[in-house]
Formats: structure tokens, sequence, C-alpha cells
């Protein structure tokens, strides 16, 4: 049987790699952003939860929760940073 290699994100949440690209942490999440992913899409970021979810349906009430907190406050300092007229959460 093949083993699969451990998720990079998760990896990046627990702080065991490339903890300097994480720009925000609460209890269980974090958020990265990746400017060289859309150039042209300045502020883009990925908020993600610090344990492997592979499903938003699977993510507990407190998690979706917490998770969609720091989405506004990202959407808030994106605004801020870079004078947005909005954004776009996917």
């Amino acid at each position: 049987m093949q083993q699969m290699s451990p998720c990079p994100f998760c990896l990046i949440g627990a702080g065991d790699v490339d903890g300097e690209l994480v720009a925000y942490h609460t209890a269980n999440v974090f958020v990265l952003p990746v400017p060289w992913q859309r150039a042209k899409n300045l502020g883009h970021c990925l908020v993600l939860p610090t344990a492997h979810v592979t499903s938003l349906h699977a993510a507990p009430r407190d998690l979706l929760a917490e998770l969609f907190e720091v989405v506004s406050h990202v959407t808030a300092a994106v605004r801020e940073a870079f004078g947005a007229p909005g954004s776009m959460v996917l």
C-alpha cells in the first residue's frame, strides 16, 4: 500500500515548516498570504484550519465560526491595505 505524504498545510498550521509564511494565527485557524499565486489579485490569502479538514461539511460548527470570523478580519485588512472596493471569498 502506498503511503501518502503529509498534508503541507497541516505541517504549516502546526508550525512544523514554513512558519514565517503565516500572517495570522488563532487557536484553530491560520492565514497564508499568497501574492505569487495571483499577481493581479492583490491580497490573495488562504484561510485554513490547523486541523486537517477535507470538507466544510465535515467541520465542527465552532471551527466554521472561527474560520469565518478570521475571513471577516482578512477581508477588512485587505480592503484597508490595498484600497480594495470589496473582496471575493471562495
